[in-house]
């Protein structure tokens, strides 16, 4: 069980993790994520997603308060697509992320 936690828990680098919008903490400047999925086939993560067991929830920091003010008009139970990163002092840092609920973009 110790190796399976150490293992869903490493963030060191680039994972794809999926998920419903929780809480976000403005005073505190995080989000909390409904953490159902996680994918480490980078850098693209389309396959290789494999799920969550349990009600797992997951403490994650925006990148600056630019990505912050994005996600504050995201609705509580939104489902999201992040890549996420450990940083140096140990957050799990959102280096990117899409609203599932939104459809994609096609680039032209």
């Amino acid at each position: 069980m110790d190796t399976f936690l150490t293992n869903i828990l490493n963030f060191q680098d680039p994972t794809g993790i999926r998920g419903t919008l929780r809480y976000i903490d403005t005073e505190e400047q995080t989000l909390w994520l409904n953490w159902e999925q996680r994918s480490d086939d980078r850098p693209l993560f389309k396959t290789g997603w494999k799920l969550v067991p349990g009600d797992a929830t997951l403490l994650l920091y925006p990148q600056d308060s630019t990505q912050l003010d994005a996600l504050q008009h995201i609705s509580k139970g939104t489902p999201l697509e992040m890549i996420i990163q450990r940083d140096p002092e140990g957050h799990r840092r959102i280096l990117s992320f899409q609203d599932l609920s939104l459809p994609k973009e096609i680039p032209l």
